[in-house]
């Protein structure tokens, strides 16, 4: 593949992202695309070849964003590694947006061999490394594995964000998830209690 190539797909990915932002998942119909993008369906296959493509296009944002933009403003501090990650993963799908957090919970998990949960993605990889870390230094308490840890850790944001975006964001997502995060996973991290308003 050209760098022209590339630069085009990747302009091309961001509009449909923006579009995806807007109007959820229905927009991914390639029609509809094609007509909001102003390319023909030939141009659109060039640079997408199947449904996978796009599938895949929303799972490898949230990937990019915590392996490429979060990662490097991690400390020695696992346990504040860890409330970055969480309050991150909130932010992101707050400034997404509903439609867009919609997309997430509505795609399939398994599509043409592709598994959407793999704990082989980036945004698990980074987790997972949170918890190794953690555990060799003493700062978490468990016997589950870093795994184990982190796959729960996501069934606890995702479905933060999955009420969140049932209520049409219709709650301070961030500020739910820094007062009832700390009391989901207290039985791995010892002394982190929550504080702060609920949110009904």
């Amino acid at each position: 593949m050209t760098q022209k190539y590339l630069a085009r797909r990747r302009e091309l990915s961001e509009q449909i992202c923006a579009l995806i932002d807007r109007e959820g998942y229905e927009a991914l119909r390639v029609r509809y695309l094609c007509q909001q993008l102003g390319i023909s369906t030939g141009t659109f296959y060039h640079y997408f070849p199947s449904q996978t493509d796009l599938i895949l296009l929303l799972y490898q944002r949230i990937d990019d964003y915590f392996q490429r933009e979060l990662q490097p403003a991690f400390t020695g501090n696992e346990v504040d590694n860890l409330r970055l990650f969480a309050e991150s993963y909130g932010r992101y799908c707050a400034e997404t947006g509903v439609a867009a957090t919609h997309c997430f919970c509505s795609l399939p998990l398994s599509y043409q061999g592709s598994d959407h949960l793999s704990e082989a993605r980036p945004i698990s990889q980074v987790l997972v490394g949170i918890f190794e870390r953690g555990l060799e230094k003493g700062q978490f308490c468990t016997s589950l594995s870093p795994r184990q840890c982190a796959r729960y850790t996501m069934v606890v944001l995702r479905g933060f964000c999955f009420d969140w975006a049932k209520r049409e964001g219709n709650y301070d997502l961030l500020e739910f998830i820094r007062t009832f995060f700390p009391f989901s996973i207290r039985g791995m991290v010892e002394g982190w209690e929550g504080s702060g308003p609920s949110a009904e």
